[in-house]
């Protein structure tokens, strides 16, 4: 079977001042990079219970729960399902990754 590109949808919006783009979005997971440039960006959860975040470059924080925590170049993290809001500071670029209703079946 020869191969084919697969059609990309991808999108660029705004949060705060975060510019977000969606590289992908399937039933099985979504990615999305989260470029912040000495800015403030609150993030809300709308379906997906959880999400996995990585740092790529640069250094802020997140406020989760009434919280802050440092962020630098180089640190994972998850975003559980308790948190339904969170907040990015700083100067970063990351990349953010969902899963997709179909991989959330039993």
């Amino acid at each position: 079977m020869p191969f084919h590109d697969p059609v990309l949808n991808t999108e660029v919006y705004e949060v705060g001042d975060a510019k977000v783009t969606r590289f992908v979005s399937t039933n099985y997971f979504a990615v999305y990079r989260w470029l912040l440039k000495n800015g403030t960006a609150i993030f809300k959860r709308v379906q997906s219970p959880y999400a996995l975040v990585a740092v790529l470059d640069d250094q802020g924080s997140i406020t989760v729960g009434g919280k802050e925590y440092p962020l630098k170049k180089g640190q994972h993290f998850i975003i559980t399902t308790l948190a339904d809001q969170w907040t990015i500071k700083g100067d970063m670029m990351i990349i953010a990754f969902e899963p997709g209703s179909d991989s959330l079946k039993a």
